[in-house]
């Protein structure tokens, strides 16, 4: 089916000529980071602006913070900071230690600084009254960097005096605390050969269409930003008429994907399809993901089978039975697991992800992630659709319960202990919205265009996505020689958004799916896009750019499935899905050279039979019109 076919089937309310757009004109400023810098700056007064500071939490017990040793490495080292925590109530209770920094904000560099960001945090155990605890916060000294998207074009160390303060919210330091302090003699950039040390390449601009659009004096046709250096005179208004206007490169990035271009720019080799091979998809597991074995799996598949896995990818991915692959159950989240095809894979009801963020417990995310998986295996789930890790930008969030935070350090550890946890029993989590998925309302029609800053992208809003990509682990067992022996896996899964950064739909942007997500960030799993019935979220355009599955019940076909280009595309994408599955418990109980069948499941069968029916009806409406008409026409 062409896009001009689909186009045509679609029914109206999924189609729209429109070009919705959003300004995230207040830049690093959301959250407490607002709030903390401009009180700060005597914007306004705090106590009368805020109840609850971020952070804050009640007790049954009180509690007393000292702190007992502290450490500064170098600037590819770590900060420690022990707190001896001191239960002075009369009732057991635990309390949470939260670390902020304050970088040093020098007008001149033209970089925006929030006062505090919060970089570290422990809960304790349960501590008896007169009892304490002492626990330790290590931060990457690197972590403390700023992304300066107009000069450096990297992330810097700003130089000056830099704070790290102990509080019991962002706005509280804890009595009897002293701050620990280090200074930076001058800007470091983390570049070429001192590019972050987590960081697989230097990360640079790659949005620098997006971050023009916002400017720092009054200008037409662009988005004013909110500065520190001036927040009476840069606070944001609503877009004004100018605003409305589409640019060149909007009207360009909202144009349907040209796949007959994509062909002609590709210049590689035509991969081999439908080479005989004995290996099965058991006999890969474990094994690194260039190993060679892979290149001869992939060798033996048709273009018809990568079709099948890589158009049909709601809730399931497709079996492969020439490479013994199983059918998998993936299923809705976060809280808990849930499905509307099939009533068979309702889980429990956990409480939302913001109220898991309340307890500020990674040991509770983790164990939640445990009992989840422990769960899977009795449902046969294999994916898990969560979790949700975009940011309360805005209190009237329409999925804020989906989310975790308007924070995305607390956010990212969190999500990244949920994921640890469910992959000890083999199920891939499927991060979600990646990325700038902030809103609901518009981010449907045709795909909502997000305006902001590269530094707001990188300092904000992957940060969330970046830590359980970065520090999400869990152990494969496989056989290598009739043996069992066990290879450690990171994140294999993330869910593409609806939105667009800037004009580019984030599904289909090579430079978030490709270069920061896998060669800046060294992600190796797959990528599914969000709920693919809409005529912008081109297939293609998706696998080209590495978003890897379509969510889509009823096939969105590719518009190219017979140039060298689209074949390169979808054997890539295969593999980043395969690779998943293979190192997941959908391959419990399945050894190397195992042959497998595939039963449909129930409701499979019975689409299959609707559709058939369906499909009858609507052939044979059509040839009953098409004779009376016909007829008509002879009576005249």
């Amino acid at each position: 089916m062409d896009r001009l076919t689909f186009e045509m089937a679609t029914p109206a309310w999924l189609q729209s000529g429109a070009a919705p757009f959003v300004n995230f004109a207040e830049g690093i400023f959301i959250g407490y980071r607002w709030y903390e810098t401009a009180a700060y700056e005597d914007f306004f007064d705090f106590d009368e602006a805020v109840v609850f500071p971020f952070g804050h939490g009640l007790s049954f017990t009180d509690f007393e913070w000292e702190v007992i040793n502290s450490s500064v490495g170098d600037l590819q080292g770590d900060i420690e900071i022990t707190v001896r925590v001191s239960n002075v109530g009369n009732q057991a209770g635990r309390d949470v230690v939260q670390v902020y920094h304050t970088a040093p904000w020098d007008p001149a560099l033209n970089i925006e600084v929030a006062h505090v960001v919060l970089r570290g945090f422990a809960k304790t155990d349960l501590i008896a009254p007169g009892g304490f605890e002492d626990v330790t916060i290590t931060i990457p000294i690197e972590s403390l960097a700023s992304y300066d998207h107009r000069n450096a074009r990297a992330w810097v160390m700003l130089p000056g005096d830099h704070q790290l303060t102990v509080r019991n919210n962002s706005n509280t330091i804890a009595a009897g605390t002293t701050a620990i302090t280090f200074n930076q003699s001058q800007m470091h950039v983390f570049a070429g050969e001192n590019a972050r040390q987590t960081d697989h390449i230097p990360a640079t601009n790659l949005f620098d269409e997006v971050s023009e659009m916002l400017v720092q004096t009054p200008t037409e046709g662009r988005i004013l930003e909110l500065s520190r250096r001036d927040f009476a005179g840069t606070f944001p208004t609503a877009p004004t008429p100018d605003l409305f206007i589409a640019n060149d490169t909007v009207i360009e990035g909202f144009a349907p994907w040209d796949y007959e271009a994509r062909a002609d720019r590709f210049y590689g080799v035509r991969p081999a399809t439908g080479v005989r091979s004995d290996l099965t998809l058991a006999d890969v597991r474990g094994l690194p993901f260039n190993h060679p074995q892979w290149d001869e799996l992939l060798d033996s598949l048709t273009v018809p089978e990568m079709i099948d896995l890589l158009a049909f990818g709601a809730y399931r991915t497709a079996p492969i039975a020439s490479i013994s692959k199983p059918e998998t159950i993936d299923v809705d989240g976060p809280a808990g697991f849930s499905s509307f095809i099939s009533e068979v894979v309702q889980g429990v009801a956990y409480p939302s992800q913001a109220l898991i963020a309340q307890t500020w417990d990674v040991d509770l995310a983790r164990a939640q992630g445990r009992m989840m998986g422990n769960e899977a295996i009795h449902l046969g789930v294999s994916g898990w659709y969560a979790p949700g890790l975009n940011l309360h930008r805005s209190p009237f969030g329409g999925r804020n319960f989906e989310y975790y935070s308007e924070d995305p350090f607390l956010s990212g550890m969190l999500a990244a202990q949920v994921s640890s946890g469910l992959g000890e029993f083999g199920v891939y989590t499927m991060l979600k919205h990646f990325a700038v998925n902030e809103q609901e309302m518009n981010r449907k029609t045709n795909g909502l265009a997000t305006w902001l800053t590269e530094q707001a992208i990188r300092e904000v809003y992957l940060v969330a996505f970046e830590i359980p990509i970065k520090t999400s682990t869990f152990e494969v067992p496989h056989l290598v020689d009739g043996q069992i022996e066990t290879k450690t896996m990171g994140a294999m899964g993330v869910m593409s958004a609806f939105t667009r950064i800037g004009a580019v739909w984030t599904g289909g942007d090579y430079r978030l799916m490709q270069t920061i997500l896998r060669d800046e960030w060294g992600f190796e799993g797959f990528v599914i896009s969000d709920f693919n019935l809409y005529p912008y979220m081109s297939p293609n355009q998706s696998i080209y750019a590495g978003t890897d599955l379509t969510l889509s019940l009823v096939g969105r076909t590719f518009e190219d499935t017979t140039s060298d280009a689209a074949i390169y595309d979808m054997r890539r994408a295969t593999h980043r899905v395969l690779f998943a599955i293979a190192n997941s418990n959908a391959m419990n109980g399945i050894a190397p050279g195992a042959i497998g069948h595939f039963t449909p499941p129930t409701w499979m069968v019975i689409q299959w039979v609707s559709t058939g029916v369906m499909t009858l009806l609507l052939v044979g409406g059509t040839v009953l019109v098409f004779r009376r008409v016909r007829k008509h026409k002879v009576v005249e």
